[in-house]
């Protein structure tokens, strides 16, 4: 799936059911921008599904010689909204961005990547586990 961006406002509440497993362009150099799918400025907004969001990170780590590595997931703006039975899956570089939302609730939300996938040592959750002396 190319690169997704819903942006609101809209008058009333929508709901975005993944029901297959997405897959993001493997180039990171595809997506203009920061990240692969953005929700920006909805009231009501719910995304659900029970499947995934493949970011295809594994190209981007390997490769390094991208001058911007994507994230999976931002949400910007959201109120009264609900991420629920989704699992993000091997994100180029951060797997969700949340900014400015209010009485947003993840229930179910899984991040599955492998140990190796950071593809730099001073960004991402790893970055965390191997603190400097």
């Amino acid at each position: 799936m190319n690169q997704v961006k819903l942006e609101g406002p809209c008058k009333g509440p929508i709901e975005l059911q993944i029901q297959a497993t997405l897959k993001a362009p493997s180039d990171p150099n595809s997506i203009k921008g920061c990240e692969w799918l953005t929700v920006n400025k909805l009231d009501g907004f719910t995304m659900s599904g029970g499947r995934a969001l493949d970011g295809q990170g594994k190209a981007a780590w390997e490769c390094k010689k991208s001058t911007k590595i994507p994230n999976n997931l931002s949400f910007n703006s959201l109120t009264n909204s609900i991420i629920k039975d989704i699992t993000t899956l091997d994100s180029k570089s951060f797997h969700v961005n949340v900014n400015q939302c209010k009485n947003l609730t993840f229930f179910h939300f899984n991040v599955k990547a492998p140990d190796d996938s950071c593809h730099d040592p001073n960004q991402g959750p790893s970055h965390d586990e191997h603190p400097e002396p």
